[in-house]
């Protein structure tokens, strides 16, 4: 048995009368002398492997001169008289890095949720170049497409699937990895991985959790067992108790004895199902909610801490026991505000020498109590203003948002340590990347101060633009580190980002890769540039803004220009006018006819975006939503209903060459924002006539606007045939993430490359490309975290993020993104359908495909009685206004599996389908509101219901024989 030491001491020995005091399956513990020892070993065929050694101290010396073992690069022989504890010599393996393990799979964050943002794609992007610097073949999993960590070159097997356990298992069984790193993909990849070891997988396939075992993260998790380590080691938490009925909690606030009380609820994430309760009947709904959301039903009950102090401290540990603090936070605002809204500042401001030598002190006890064996940690505190009494509110045993923050105040990469420590490395191995001198094992120290603030959503809108464009950004900046003084990153405002220009100077500016925000400030930089004419630091030439020029933005995004341009070419486009006065708007909008559709100019995610079908509304909407006068005109334009909406990304070169990134067909309706529909490319219903006319449309287009990198284009279908342009935008859109990854091409990174001067045809990239499987990318919504919120969707964008399903047929990989969207379709059961006038066309239809499939369908009378005409059938229930029971009480009773309900003029049906949709948030009973999703949807159960599918790596989707062999109804 060969062994290696992981701790970089001068010499040790081992007694003669060594031996075992415990043992497992990956372990054992020894002990010589007075001195013990862990060894950790990877099994193989049911053998001891090799054992790693960690001391439990750093220097000792054997009187008896038996067996002595060299902890550097150089090999001894230990004493044959050992008592058959080891067998042979050190091995050449080096000090630190693991050698039993080959394959690594890492498990990311899934899509961005309140809560989960994109700080996990860049602690799970550090890991994987990380292990792969490291010679380990990473595979990867994850559902969001619009993420760094899913580019196909980052690890060695990518899967963006679904992130359930029975589809995770599937991938486990085909990669078969040795080991596991959970803590790199926030709480989803942490419940996953918790899931996936008490089922017995990882057992069954021999994987090793690595970073966090099992019973670290159920200890620092489960609030009843983290509440008992912290009692173990003498750290206060608040007086509190562990509920896992709704009696149990009643019993815990009774002995509490006072109001305001906060719940916790276990296993999830950004608060989930949690808050503060100041009376009987809050407390009852939260503790209701909470343990709905829990994963094991169980939540902490605790005395509130309101007004106290809120610090947080970054700590790591090495499989050594060396521990170090990275960096201790403060949150500007007190307890009861949740630190992901916070305003906080690093390093921590308010706190005496000796208060953060206390917190520290606890930090280490903590993780060490905890059994986070190596990796980073996130321990909060709440320190009382008045007398500095300290409590331990929660532990997070893996990355968290705030170690992206502590990375950039300190420059000391978390995620990267934590991947190597998580390999065998201990810290005083792994060199400070910033001073390059002095080890990891030194504890950062910074003299300014770093602040972060939050963006908040509008909670009238749910949208999230700082969200939105992260991946065409970041895979740009990371691209073009490869060529020198390029700036690929915009701060604002403007006059920020000029001081930013005058400091670099560099060789270009780049505006495409940020949304809007940029293109907004395209023309006043452009302008100070014409005027300064900076040279460039390199000296080869003016500073000058890369791509498109800002005139052409301009033109895209002027309504006057653009429709000059879009004549010019004979590119039809719904009619409509430009509003710059209130008189302006409602003469446009008689003229074309209600619906319309209104919306401001120059505006990202459809804000303000609305259809109005009155002049009333029109008016209401131009009194509250906007301002209308010459500098901020509204664009008025006809409503195109059932229309299929189209979109397309095109790359174009300085040359004059234009290729078609993807056509995407979407699955809601045009009305719907593009940001919230789904969508699936290659198209699965548009005649081939109408895909040649949008191609055609787009590079004339895109050379009359003489685009340089990328460009987004999005056209209408009318269901007469008629194609319409709605928009074209000379930039990165939302949707290159997905198309990079449905077609094998990376497009932010040919539009970069374009922009430095290469052609397309440098890049060997002049044809579409047309894959042969489906992929469909779906949208995900805030609305459990909004519970009052209407879901009914819209021209205004609500998600926060996006998955993806790929498959050869479009039911599968539609089936597979509602699963990675968490939309829980049913398989059996009973849906409810109300569809509106407009939509009542379709109404047989999809009644018929739901019954064909099993299910029995409940309808209002207006509804129910087109269904008798048609011979399918209905069960008549009371609309809401009408009396009991109506399907509100279905709903509460669990009657109904899954709703179909569309928007409705009626004044009273919309406060019924208004009210019906907030129930069936409220009991988590799947909500469609569009025809198109309704019939998707149909497609979708029958797919989970009879087809089979193959769990297949993104760098195999383009070469690759297709193999029937999971059933997706285990996934659902």
């Amino acid at each position: 048995m060969a062994a290696f030491c992981m701790n970089p001491v001068d010499t040790t020995s081992l007694s003669s009368s060594s031996s075992i005091l415990n043992s497992s399956k990956s372990s054992l513990f020894l002990k010589s002398g007075s001195i013990q020892f862990l060894l950790y070993s990877k099994k193989k065929d049911n053998n001891l492997s090799s054992l790693s050694l960690r001391l439990k101290q750093r220097r000792f010396k054997n009187n008896n001169g038996v067996g002595l073992v060299k902890c550097g690069n150089h090999i001894v022989n230990e004493s044959p008289s050992n008592g058959g504890v080891f067998d042979g010599g050190l091995g050449s393996s080096p000090v630190g890095k693991r050698t039993d393990l080959k394959k690594i799979m890492i498990l990311g964050a899934g899509p961005i949720v309140i809560g989960q943002a994109c700080e996990f794609d860049y602690s799970g992007t550090q890991a994987c170049k990380a292990l792969k610097e490291e010679g380990y073949q990473v595979i990867l999993i994850n559902s969001n497409p619009a993420t760094i960590m899913t580019d196909p070159d980052l690890a060695d097997r990518t899967y963006i699937t679904p992130m359930t356990p029975e589809l995770v298992a599937q991938v486990i069984e085909k990669e078969r990895p040795d080991a596991l790193l959970p803590t790199m993909g926030g709480q989803t990849a942490l419940n996953l991985a918790v899931d996936l070891a008490q089922s017995g997988v990882l057992e069954k396939y021999g994987v090793e959790l690595i970073g966090a075992k099992l019973d670290a993260i159920k200890k620092a998790e489960d609030r009843d067992l983290f509440k008992q380590a912290m009692k173990i080691i003498g750290i206060k938490t608040p007086p509190s108790g562990i509920g896992n009925t709704l009696e149990e909690c009643f019993e815990i606030a009774k002995e509490i004895g006072e109001f305001p009380l906060i719940i916790r609820p276990a296993f999830t994430l950004g608060g989930t199902g949690g808050g503060i309760a100041y009376n009987r009947e809050e407390f009852e709904e939260i503790c209701k909610s909470g343990l709905a959301a829990s994963t094991m039903s169980q939540v902490l009950v605790e005395k509130s801490l309101l007004g106290w102090k809120e610090y947080e401290l970054e700590v790591m540990r090495d499989l050594a026991d060396n521990v170090v603090i990275i960096c201790s936070i403060e949150n500007i605002d007190p307890m009861g505000v949740h630190t992901g809204d916070s305003i906080t500042v690093a390093p921590a401001q308010t706190l005496t020498d000796k208060e953060y030598q206390r917190l520290r002190d606890y930090s280490i006890a903590i993780i060490r109590e905890i059994g986070v064996e190596c990796g980073g940690s996130n321990v909060q505190f709440a320190v009382n203003p008045a007398d500095g009494e300290v409590m331990v509110i929660e532990m997070n045993p893996r990355v968290s948002r705030s170690s992206a923050l502590a990375s950039k105040a300190t420059g000391f990469p978390i995620a990267k340590m934590a991947a190597k420590l998580s390999v065998g490395y201990t810290l005083d191995q792994i060199p400070n990347d910033i001073t390059r001198k002095t080890p990891a094992s030194f504890e950062p120290s910074i003299d300014y101060v770093v602040t972060k603030i939050s963006f908040f959503i509008r909670i009238a809108y749910l949208q999230n633009e700082c969200l939105m464009f992260l991946s065409p950004c970041a895979d740009s900046s990371v691209r073009f580190r490869k060529i020198p003084r390029i700036s690929a990153h915009i701060d604002y405002p403007d006059e920020d980002v000029i001081n930013i220009i005058e400091l670099e100077r560099p060789d270009g500016i780049i505006v495409q890769f940020g949304g809007q925000t940029p293109l907004k400030l395209a023309l006043p930089i452009q302008r100070y540039l014409d005027e300064h004419k900076l040279l460039s630091a390199s000296g080869a030439g003016y500073v000058r803004i890369w791509g498109t020029s800002p005139d052409s933005i301009d033109a895209a995004e002027d309504r006057e220009r653009f429709n000059a341009i879009l004549k010019e070419l004979e590119i039809e486009q719904p009619q409509g006018g430009i509003a710059k006065s209130d008189a302006d708007a409602l003469a446009i909008a008689k003229e074309i006819g209600y619906p319309v559709v209104v919306r401001p100019s120059y505006v990202l995610g459809g804000r303000a975006m609305e259809i109005v079908y009155s002049d009333e509304n029109l008016v209401r909407y131009l009194e509250t939503a906007v301002e209308v006068d010459p500098e901020r005109p509204v664009l008025i334009d006809r409503y195109l209903s059932d229309a299929i909406e189209i979109d397309i990304d095109a790359l174009a070169d300085s040359y004059g060459n234009v290729v078609i990134g993807g056509i995407m067909e979407h699955i809601e309706q045009a009305g719907v924002h593009s940001g919230d529909s789904a969508c699936s490319l290659p198209t699965k219903t548009i005649p081939s006539l109408r895909l040649e006319i949008i191609r055609s449309w787009t590079k004339k287009l895109a050379r009359r606007l003489k685009v340089c990198g990328l460009m987004n284009c999005q056209y209408a279908i009318t269901a007469a045939g008629e194609v319409f342009l709605l928009e074209a935008n000379p930039r990165a859109s939302r949707t290159v993430p997905f198309v990079s990854k449905a077609i094998g091409k990376p497009l932010a990174k040919c539009g970069a490359l374009v922009m430095s001067g290469m052609s397309l045809q440098d890049l060997r990239f002049t044809e579409e490309v047309i894959p042969k499987h489906m992929s469909v990318k779906e949208a995900v919504l805030p609305f459990e975290k909004f519970q009052g919120c209407d879901v009914l969707l819209g021209p205004e964008m609500r998600s926060t993020g996006e998955v993806m399903g790929i498959d050869f047929e479009f039911s599968s990989a539609f089936a597979k993104a509602q699963i990675a969207a968490g939309q829980k379709l049913p398989l059996s059961g009973t849906v409810f359908i109300s569809l509106n006038d407009l939509t009542k066309p379709h109404l047989a239809a999809i009644a018929r495909s739901f019954v064909d499939l099993g299910f029995k369908i409940v309808s209002t009378s207006g509804t129910a009685h087109i269904l008798e005409m048609e011979g399918i059938p209905v069960e008549r229930v009371l609309k809401m206004h009408e009396g009991r029971p109506h399907p509100g009480d279905m709903l509460a009773n669990k009657q109904i599996q899954l709703l179909v309900i569309t928007s409705s003029g009626d004044a009273l049906d919309q406060i019924d389908g208004r009210e019906l949709r907030r129930m069936a948030l409220s009991y988590k009973v799947p909500i469609i509101t569009t025809v198109a999703g309704a019939k998707a949807s149909a497609e979708a159960i029958k797919s989970m219901k009879h087809s089979n599918v193959k769990m297949i790596a993104l760098q195999d989707f383009f070469d690759v024989t297709v193999d029937a062999e999971l059933n997706l109804q285990s996934a659902s």
